[in-house]
């Protein structure tokens, strides 16, 4: 006997789970529009935010390209403020906008250019503190070089020679001697 009242007592189960979720969709709504400048041209990345005015939860999105925006599940019966902003045009505010059950709220916005100043722009910085380590450099005269590398590639020149630090306090690194390519590896700076 009790099989028989299986199916209804599933039935009864998922209507009451389900029922829930289908109320809390009509307690929501949607606002969607579309941005376009003071000459029709769509706005694509228009910033546009949703404020609900009793609490201060704010929802957002950007534009399409094509300048439409879609902002769903927002809780019906609530007020809400609706900016829409971008650099270089106006921003553009509409208040006291209520949603109703399972509405779709159509706002559109017109923006119009808008000259965009700033203030100035200060840059501190500290001077860079001159180097404190020793520096590793070779010396070798322009004769031992042709001698001994006439024949080598740079890379191979500057890796022959041992290397040795300065004492303290010296200059920066230095090659002595005449000019050529191995002569450019180490150079003082200014």
């Amino acid at each position: 006997m009790s099989t028989s009242y299986t199916p209804r007592w599933r039935v009864a189960v998922a209507l009451a789970l389900l029922m829930p979720a289908g109320l809390a969709a009509q307690e929501t709504g949607a606002i969607m529009g579309r941005v376009t400048s003071t000459d029709g041209q769509p706005l694509g990345s228009v910033s546009i935010i949703v404020v609900n005015e009793l609490t201060g939860a704010r929802r957002g999105m950007f534009s399409r390209d094509d300048g439409r925006y879609n902002i769903p599940g927002l809780r019906a019966g609530a007020t809400y403020r609706i900016e829409a902003r971008i650099i270089g045009y106006g921003t553009q505010t509409v208040e006291d906008v209520r949603l109703t059950p399972g509405q779709t709220l159509t706002v559109d916005f017109e923006l119009g250019n808008e000259a965009v100043g700033l203030d100035a722009i200060e840059v501190f910085a500290e001077r860079a503190i001159e180097r404190q380590t020793p520096v590793a450099y070779s010396n070798v005269d322009g004769t031992q070089m042709r001698r001994e590398l006439a024949s080598r590639d740079l890379p191979l020149i500057l890796n022959t020679k041992p290397v040795s630090t300065p004492p303290p306090r010296a200059a920066a690194p230095v090659t002595r001697g005449s000019t050529c390519a191995a002569s450019t590896s180490a150079t003082s700076p200014s």
